[in-house]
Parts: structure tokens; C-alpha cells; sequence
């Protein structure tokens, strides 16, 4: 009867070692990345007071201003009175609305120039409302919005973007969430946010596995912000380097299996 030849032990050693080294470099993994990761269980953060931070309107700003009362054809008047479209990543924003002309004003329907640049959103709704009640409007309500107002979000994340901005501002969180999120070769712990300030530009680096973000002043972003995820440059080299490994370890594997099997034959 026909009997299989076994390999010397030696050799099954050997070629053993070569396979458990080879499924180990394969099951090496990277740490994990995450937003805060160091808030271990359940705690209360004391937030800093920087909700009441209102965007100042200024001259080449473009406003939606819609009004809303119980005078139907009047609200149809005013509200077509818009005539401005806001550029926003090259692409035309669908809604018109009221350029801030250089002396500060607006020029709207039965009020004439109203000044704007210099107030908030809020201070100019409720300027507004006033002058159109109750000679035109009744139980009026005005909403000001920004049209030309934006934050860019760039880098390691699924879709980079050029994100409106409504209002004042946006979480550094809701804008990565909006972009796609940090993808697996983004860094969680290097988050640039570059700010437009009066003297230049200001350059932060947030960590946002750190929970000290939930409170930090640059949680919330502000129009004109650009976000920009760094590759995680460690992660990537060591990944490379396990790839280079395991193809190594794989053409060691297959050449020393072959070399033996040969070995053996001619022994036997």
C-alpha cells in the first residue's frame, strides 16, 4: 500500500514558524482613532460661555431678508425685493438676497436704505420689523440670514467641501460630520482650523480626541474658517511598512516551502 511521505520534522518546524510569523504581521493593527476618547465615563463639562457671539454684518455681505406677517400681499412684495446671488465654491446659491452696499445699508422695499453693516443678524430683524409695523405690515416677523458666508473643511475626510453658513457659526463637529467625516488616514489628534483675523491669520491645532475640545472657545467655528485634517503621516508609514512585511514574509514563505519540499524529495 502506498504510504505519503511525511517531512522531517525540522522542516515541518520551520515551515511552521514561517506561518505563525506571517499571521501575526498580518494581525498587527494600528491604534484606533476617535473623537474623545478620553472621557471614560459618564461627567458633566463645564462649558465655556462663547454662545452669545453674534457675526457683525459688513459692507459686500449678502443677506436673505424675509418678512412674514398678516398681510399677505405685502410680505409677497417685500420678499421679492432680493436681487443678489451668493457665490459659494464657485457654484451660484439658488436664494437672492440684499448686497450690503460700502456705506453699510440694504435697500428693501417701502423702507428705502436701511443701515445694517455694524449690527448683528438679530438687531437688524428687529429694526426692520419696527419700521414695517404697523404702517405696512401687521404682527410682522423678519428673519436675516447670510448667504455669502462659508467654512471650508479639507484634507483626510470623505468629501471636502465648501459648507454655508446661515448664521454665526458652526461646530468644528457638525462641519466634519457634513464633510463626510475624519476618514481612516485622517489624524483625530491634528485638526487645523486657520481663522481670518484683523492682523492676519490665526493657525490652531485641536485635538479632537482630547474631550478638553467640548469646551474649548474653537469648538464652534466661525464664517470664513477653514478646516484642514491632517493625514495621520504614523499610521500611514507603519501600514506601508506591515504591507512591505507581509509581501516579504509571503515570498520567504512560498520560496523556503519549495526550496524544502525539493530538499526533502531529493533526502527520500
Amino acid at each position: 500500500m502506498y504510504r505519503q511521505k511525511k517531512l522531517f520534522p525540522g522542516i515541518q518546524f520551520f515551515l511552521f514558524a514561517v506561518l505563525v510569523s506571517y499571521l501575526l504581521s498580518a494581525c498587527v493593527t494600528t491604534q484606533s482613532s476617535g473623537y474623545f476618547k478620553n472621557i471614560k465615563k459618564d461627567t458633566s463639562l463645564s462649558i465655556i460661555d462663547n454662545l452669545k457671539f453674534e457675526q457683525k454684518i459688513e459692507s459686500g455681505d449678502i443677506l436673505a431678508i424675509k418678512a412674514s406677517s398678516l398681510s399677505a400681499a405685502e410680505d409677497i412684495f417685500f420678499n421679492a425685493g432680493g436681487s443678489e446671488s451668493a457665490a459659494s465654491g464657485g457654484e451660484k446659491v439658488s436664494a437672492e438676497g440684499f448686497l450690503v452696499a460700502d456705506d453699510g445699508t440694504v435697500m428693501l422695499h417701502r423702507l428705502g436704505k436701511v443701515k445694517a453693516a455694524g449690527t448683528t443678524r438679530k438687531d437688524l430683524a428687529a429694526r426692520i420689523s419696527r419700521a414695517l409695523e404697523p404702517a405696512y405690515m401687521k404682527d410682522v416677523i423678519v428673519t436675516v440670514n447670510f448667504l455669502n458666508k462659508k467654512i471650508t473643511v479639507m484634507g483626510a475626510v470623505g468629501s471636502p467641501q465648501v459648507i454655508p453658513l446661515a448664521n454665526e457659526r458652526m461646530s468644528i463637529i457638525d462641519a466634519l460630520v457634513s464633510s463626510g467625516d475624519i476618514t481612516e488616514k485622517g489624524n483625530y489628534k491634528d485638526v487645523m482650523v486657520i481663522r481670518e483675523e484683523k492682523d492676519g491669520k490665526l493657525v490652531k491645532h485641536l485635538n479632537l480626541e482630547d474631550r478638553a475640545i467640548l469646551t474649548s472657545a474653537w469648538y464652534y467655528l466661525q464664517a470664513g474658517d477653514i478646516v484642514y485634517v491632517q493625514p495621520d503621516y504614523e499610521k500611514e508609514a507603519l501600514e506601508q511598512k506591515q504591507t512591505k512585511m507581509r509581501g516579504s514574509l509571503t515570498f520567504i514563505m512560498s520560496a523556503a516551502t519549495f526550496a524544502l519540499i525539493i530538499i526533502d524529495r531529493i533526502i527520500r
